[in-house]
């Protein structure tokens, strides 16, 4: 043992001997630091152990129950009796305060354990349903995916991928996605009561099984025993929509004997958006043009709940795309809007995703703009947009629309959201005399007169700007497609390093932006311009 690690195991000791541990015992176990002890609480006494992984408060320590058996159907606490008082999501605490973190730690974890010894039995395992999941992942049962809710289902299907020996693949549990070479085999389901549950294993024998079977009301053992099928999803009421745990056993006649254990994780759209705070939204959305600016602002819409995307884009994915775009070189020679809504099919299931391989123009003549709440252009080429705001306020178009575009070698970028009929538009942001007719943009923050058209392989100019530019430019421009953002205009002023490597200069709005004499966020009233040829102000 090292100096430090005999100072860290003192230092520890003396703040379990000052919180009341008495008959300690230090052990080591591959590395793991233990010290175990007994605690008398309201005239009980627990044993427990106190476990680091490291020789350092750093990550914080589990309190662990001492019990020679697997722990089931108490609340926080895993088989192997750790008691999870605390989620670890964002806490903060000084590592070095062994005394403070320690007596915390302890206090917490057996309030904890004794308002759950309070309990009755079954208030016990009422609560320990809630837990159901987490514990089947803790004793490593494996996880397969949920595609939709299962309801009031009494019968769902798998993809199943066959195997020449043994049970088969299971790809997808109640999908609605025709999945290749795989056989579609059926499972049934039924609701158990946690209490019928024997402890759950990752490798459960026959002994088990029968276990199971002896617990469970009758009706329900003569379905698990004699149900047609190739599994059966028990499905655990509780607090959350419910645990599920799938018995797998294929097409084997006989079931208690070969069968597979798994865990059903949910992944699909209305669990996912509610499991990271945010709500499904049926707005309707289009993303014209799928670079890398378009193709992070539909990510970014879909994993905020936007549940119906529409992608337009008639190019194909490249090499030269991989260094700023969001697809991988797996959709390499493939159309970026279809490509981008495979992508996001897979990153969130359940969204209704419509791809184009055309052109914005061609894409009004078959689309009605009006069908939309929000349509997002990040084509990158701001002559052709202001036709068709002009378009879009001569025709009365009733859908917000949002202008995004990065500025060159990192700079900055801009998203404007506009509402045709009301004052307020891109076109506002332009000199009003322009002579040369070349469009002369206010907000510029590259000085006019200069060339940032890079080019590395000759024929094929391409403007550089990095990935991180990209995306944060589309972090603006999909927090305008989303309800109740204000109609107005975002822009950001990055670093001038790049833009000096190329010798390029920044424009005196970049100076103000950057120095803060101009700010990030402004409402249409501070640009709207007098007789702006598009929106008439």
């Amino acid at each position: 043992m090292t100096p430090e690690q005999s100072a860290f195991k003192e230092a520890v000791e003396s703040a379990l001997l000052q919180n009341g541990a008495e008959d300690l015992v230090f052990t080591v176990d591959e590395n793991k630091a233990e010290w175990h002890f007994k605690l008398k609480c309201n005239g009980q006494s627990w044993p427990l152990f106190l476990r680091t992984y490291t020789w350092s408060l750093i990550p914080l320590p589990f309190l662990y129950w001492d019990k020679p058996e697997p722990v089931w159907g108490w609340p926080h606490t895993g088989d192997d009796g750790s008691i999870c008082a605390f989620d670890k999501q964002g806490i903060d605490y000084d590592a070095e305060n062994h005394e403070g973190v320690i007596r915390q730690i302890i206090d917490t974890s057996m309030q904890m354990l004794m308002s759950h010894h309070a309990m009755n039995e079954a208030e016990r395992l009422h609560a320990f349903a809630d837990e159901l999941e987490s514990y089947a992942r803790k004793v490593g049962i494996h996880a397969l995916t949920l595609d939709a809710p299962l309801r009031g289902f009494k019968r769902v299907h798998a993809a199943v991928t066959p195997k020449s020996k043994g049970l088969g693949q299971i790809e997808r549990i109640n999908s609605s996605e025709v999945i290749s070479k795989t056989q579609r085999h059926s499972l049934f389901v039924f609701d158990v009561d946690i209490g019928d549950l024997p402890p759950l294993v990752n490798k459960p024998s026959f002994d088990w099984w029968n276990s199971l079977c002896q617990r469970l009301p009758v009706k329900s053992r003569c379905r698990l025993e004699k149900k047609r099928g190739c599994g059966v999803i028990l499905r655990v009421p509780n607090r959350f929509g419910g645990a599920h745990i799938l018995l797998y056993w294929g097409g084997n006649k006989v079931r208690s004997q070969h069968f597979q254990i798994y865990r059903l994780e949910s992944a699909y759209h209305e669990y996912l958006t509610r499991r990271v705070g945010q709500h499904s939204l049926s707005r309707r959305v289009a993303v014209i043009g799928v670079g890398a600016v378009g193709s992070r602002v539909a990510e970014h819409l879909a994993l905020t709940g936007i549940k119906h995307l529409t992608l337009v884009d008639s190019d194909d994915m490249s090499a030269n795309n991989l260094g700023r775009h969001v697809l991988s070189r797996n959709f390499l020679g493939m159309n970026k809007a279809f490509s981008m809504a495979a992508h996001l099919c897979n990153r969130m299931p359940g969204i209704d995703i419509t791809p184009f391989d055309c052109s914005f123009r061609k894409w009004l003549t078959i689309a009605q703009p009006n069908d939309f709440d929000v349509i997002i252009l990040a084509i990158g080429n701001l002559a052709e947009e202001r036709l068709w705001y002009r378009r879009a306020w001569r025709e009365g178009w009733t859908c917000r629309l949002v202008s995004t575009f990065v500025e060159a070698a990192n700079l900055g970028g801009h998203a404007i959201s506009m509402q045709p009929s009301e004052p307020g538009c891109l076109e506002c942001l332009y000199e009003a005399e322009d002579p040369a007719a070349l469009g002369t943009l206010r907000t510029v923050m590259l000085e006019p007169g200069q060339s940032s058209s890079q080019e590395i392989s000759g024929c094929g100019a391409f403007t550089p700007y990095s990935a991180i530019t990209a995306t944060r430019t589309a972090l603006l421009a999909a927090e305008l497609a989303l309800p109740g953002a204000a109609i107005g205009y975002h822009r950001w002023a990055g670093s001038d390093e790049s833009a000096a490597a190329l010798n390029l200069r920044p424009s005196s709005f970049w100076h103000a932006l950057r120095e803060g004499r101009t700010l990030p966020f402004i409402t249409r009233e501070s640009y709207l311009r007098d007789g702006c040829p598009c929106c008439g102000n």
